[in-house]
């Protein structure tokens, strides 16, 4: 008599995988133009093939709760749904699109994943990765000195920020560039304007009034005319390309030369009758853009 004989092969797998969001930092801001994949790793006992799918979930949180990604539109009230990423082959990576054009500037949203193995063993809830969205530009104003003043000191120049995420420390930086009349723009580590194109220097914060600040080391000579420029830039990326007079660029006298003068009429030591006194007004120096406004 003959025996016949078969066999399977199967896994027994009680426990559940592990996933990871790697391509979304957290509490970082992303603009249309640079927000990654949404994009991670799944694992299942150090395995990526005994994962089956990885999943994500997605939540404007303008709302206390709901507003969940439906695969559509965000939707407030609802609860928290899961939408399968895609593959990279063989390896653990999984992946997809963010819905860019759903995405309102200067909100914040949440993404978490979740993976699934091939024995049906499903990932506990993790933490949600927190980022901001943003294309808005931040805007500057120049405090101090204001447009068309005449000055004979210059400390400090004051800017103060504003921007839609500024609740979060949304600003990367400050600049600010100094162009004087007779051409080139002020480079603050050298000291000097010999700069040939539009040259911004770093502010510095107070942070205490968000305002930025800088301070007294630029040379000013007397009777030139001076434009400051200052812009913002946020941690998007977003930073103007176009500036307005008296609000985030500003134009001064420098002016520390005092005026000379001289009488032409008396002329002598002793006049008989001297019907009206003239004299002559000059403000130093000649070549400058200095206003005499009395004498």
């Amino acid at each position: 008599y003959g025996f016949l004989s078969s066999s399977i092969t199967f896994n027994y797998d009680t426990g559940f995988p592990t996933s990871a969001i790697t391509s979304i930092s957290n509490n970082a801001f992303y603009t249309a133009a640079n927000i990654p994949l949404l994009s991670g790793t799944a694992m299942d006992e150090e395995q990526a093939g005994r994962v089956l799918v990885s999943s994500y979930s997605l939540r404007d949180t303008s709302l206390a709760t709901g507003r969940y990604w439906d695969g559509s539109t965000f939707t407030a009230g609802n609860s928290e749904q899961f939408f399968a990423l895609a593959n990279s082959g063989a390896n653990n990576v999984w992946s997809i699109a963010p819905p860019t054009n759903m995405l309102v500037s200067g909100r914040s949203y949440e993404v978490r994943f979740r993976a699934v193995d091939r024995a049906g063993n499903l990932e506990p809830l993790t933490e949600k990765t927190t980022f901001y969205f943003d294309i808005s530009t931040p805007t500057t104003k120049i405090n101090a000195p204001t447009d068309g003043q005449y000055l004979t000191s210059l400390a400090t120049v004051t800017i103060s920020v504003l921007d839609n995420l500024l609740s979060v420390n949304s600003i990367q930086k400050v600049e600010y560039s100094i162009y004087v009349d007779t051409g080139g723009f002020y480079r603050a580590a050298t000291r000097d304007f010999e700069s040939t194109t539009q040259y911004f220097n770093p502010a510095v914060s107070t942070m205490s009034n968000l305002s930025f600040v800088f301070a007294s080391s630029v040379p000013w000579v007397s009777g030139r005319k001076y434009t400051i420029t200052s812009r913002a830039t946020d941690k998007s990326g977003n930073q103007p390309t176009t500036f307005s007079l008296a609000t985030d660029s500003v134009s001064f006298v420098f002016d520390n030369t005092p005026p000379a003068v001289g009488v032409i009429e008396p002329s002598g030591l002793r006049e008989v009758n001297v019907p009206t006194l003239t004299g002559t007004a000059q403000d130093l120096p000649v070549f400058g853009n200095q206003l005499i406004s009395a004498v």
